[in-house]
């Protein structure tokens, strides 16, 4: 359908009111055979589930998304704001608005989640990770093979230390 704004696909409404015009204008004494009348019905259903596969697939999107969102909450992100702003935060709640779901930082900033590049870990998290690593502090440990010499990596962790926001153990 050809409209100001350029072509659109055509509606539900646009096909019946079609078909109807086409009904109307038949010859009553050649009127449209069975099997052309059968292939428009056709093609209406076709368009229904078309259009129901559709808002479900937009519903799934959106709840796929939201739940995404919400398993950020305490984590901080990057990525730009409704202005196309790069911003960095905490994130702080997840909300719906517009067919689309943001999650809110601690500043108030709000972020389309489909513009979030980068998620981590709050500090806290990392402080708790630290936390239970330091309790394997004078406990023997294996921890795989060394790619270099094929030797088990194994020994008592001597002390835990952060490196490029990586937890390390020392044996």
């Amino acid at each position: 359908v050809k409209t100001a704004g350029g072509t659109q696909p055509a509606s539900k409404e646009d096909f019946l009111r079609l078909m109807t015009a086409q009904l109307r204008q038949q010859n009553p004494l050649n009127p449209m055979q069975d099997m052309d009348f059968t292939g428009q019905l056709a093609q209406l259903q076709a368009l229904e589930e078309q259009v129901a596969m559709t808002k479900s697939m937009q519903t799934m999107r959106l709840d796929s998304q939201l739940q995404s969102a919400t398993s950020m909450i305490g984590k901080y992100v990057t990525g730009l704001d409704e202005n196309g702003k790069e911003v960095t935060g905490l994130v702080k709640k997840s909300s719906q608005g517009n067919d689309q779901i943001n999650v809110m930082l601690e500043d108030g900033t709000t972020v389309p989640v489909g513009n979030i590049s980068n998620v981590w870990n709050s500090a806290g998290s990392m402080l708790s990770e630290i936390g239970n690593s330091t309790a394997l502090v004078g406990m023997y440990v294996e921890a795989g093979v060394d790619p270099k010499t094929q030797a088990p990596i194994q020994g008592i962790v001597q002390s835990v230390s952060v490196v490029n926001d990586t937890i390390q153990l020392q044996l």
